[in-house]
């Protein structure tokens, strides 16, 4: 059974996996805020995001589409549910700029071009969400590891999409 995560989940992060092969597209990630450009009351925390963007891609948000080197990401499969706004998703948004002012990506026709060891990530519920398109690409080093399994409450026990 695969599940979406919810706040109070108790989840196995795979550390090893990216010693194997790299973050790719889909992936769900823990981050080490401590790497981001981020506040100080935003650090020293550990954040889960999905991989939208890995090195080299061109991105650029729009609603409810993200664009990867000018196309619409709709694989893996999460992305179309989530750009199609099923399953209680509300689709990729813009920053609401009157609360973020300094985001990286504010209007649809802002892109960005991630260099060598960066990733894009973005929340899967955008519209509360604090992620790439606010602070910007995401360090390699910044990738803790990949989110594999839901372990608690015993009742959502999992596999995490």
């Amino acid at each position: 059974m695969e599940l979406s995560l919810k706040i109070d989940d108790i989840v196995f992060v795979n550390k090893l996996s990216y010693f194997v092969r790299e973050p790719k597209k889909g992936d769900v990630v823990f981050i080490d805020t401590t790497k981001l450009p981020l506040k100080p009351a935003a650090r020293d925390k550990r954040w889960i995001k999905r991989v939208v963007g890995n090195p080299g891609d061109r991105i650029s948000i729009h609603p409810p589409y993200v664009h990867i080197n000018g196309d619409p990401l709709n694989s893996p499969e999460i992305f179309a549910t989530i750009s199609e706004r099923k399953k209680g998703y509300q689709g990729y948004l813009l920053p609401d700029i009157t609360k973020h002012p300094n985001s990286i990506i504010k209007r649809d026709t802002d892109e960005i071009v991630l260099a060598d060891n960066e990733y894009f990530l973005l929340g899967d519920n955008t519209s509360n969400s604090h992620d790439s398109r606010h602070f910007g690409p995401v360090p390699r080093s910044a990738i803790i590891g990949k989110l594999s399994w839901i372990i608690a409450p015993s009742k959502r026990r999992g596999i995490v999409k």
